[in-house]
């Protein structure tokens, strides 16, 4: 799913369920984007910029999505 996906289910359905972690607890796409725009925000306080390449080791978990999506949000691979 593309970012514009995200924020456009966010606007239109935002309690809807986006992630469910391994423990059963759930995000839906209004936190996801939320939090996704401040991941986002903060890699560009990091100096990143479009182009850029980032590389995360993790477990597989909400926080993982939220981290491509801010990624895709200002163009970094």
């Amino acid at each position: 799913m593309s970012v514009v996906g995200v924020w456009k289910i966010a606007a239109a359905d935002p309690e809807r369920i986006a992630v469910v972690a391994v423990d059963g607890t759930s995000t839906s796409y209004k936190k996801m984007a939320i939090y996704s725009n401040q991941l986002a925000q903060g890699l560009r306080a990091l100096g990143l910029e479009r182009g850029d390449r980032v590389a995360v080791v993790m477990r597989n978990a909400p926080e993982l999505v939220a981290i491509i999506l801010a990624a895709q949000q200002i163009g970094l691979y």
